[in-house]
């Protein structure tokens, strides 16, 4: 007896190099090949079923950047909305200080007219109305002014609007 063990392999060896002849020998010839049919159908259709998640993937993202900019156009023609409006707003704020601002110079003018102080003060020209001219100027222009701030807030309006008809 020898002291010497010996192990031999319990499985042989794959000898074949392909998937196909690897399973005939272990399974037998046509048994292999209808499990090797059903397998290759199988990846097919998973790889088939990928990429038509792949494409329905790139549709999503397609469309998600689509909203993204859509929603981006909106929100730039609202703000022109509101920037119209507002500068209205501000310049209806303006014609009443203009207002308001014309009648306290006109009262302050009117008060100068035989006041000595004034007289002395302004020497022989007498009170100073260019103040009250450049004023009554601008409240006179209002209707001018209006209109255009008027109509850049329609503009901005239309814009708005048709670009939300469009989405439709």
């Amino acid at each position: 007896m020898s002291d010497q063990l010996t192990v031999e392999p319990r499985f042989a060896q794959p000898k074949s190099s392909s998937p196909l002849s690897d399973l005939t020998d272990r399974v037998g010839g046509e048994r292999a090949k209808t499990l090797w049919d059903k397998l290759t159908g199988k990846q097919d259709r998973i790889r088939h079923s990928q990429e038509q998640l792949d494409q329905k993937r790139a549709e999503l993202d397609k469309e998600s950047a689509e909203a993204a900019a859509v929603q981006e156009r909106l929100h730039y023609l609202q703000i022109d909305v509101e920037r119209a409006a507002d500068q209205l707003t501000m310049a209806e704020g303006q014609l009443h200080a203009f207002k308001a601002t014309l009648a306290a110079l006109r009262g302050a003018l009117l008060e100068s007219w035989g006041n000595t102080s004034i007289i002395a003060y302004h020497g022989a020209d007498g009170p100073n109305y260019s103040d009250v001219v450049r004023i009554q100027a601008a409240v006179d222009d209002w209707p001018r002014v209006r209109a255009h701030l008027s109509a850049k807030v329609e503009t901005a309006q239309k814009a708005l609007a048709n670009f939300s008809l469009n989405l439709r």
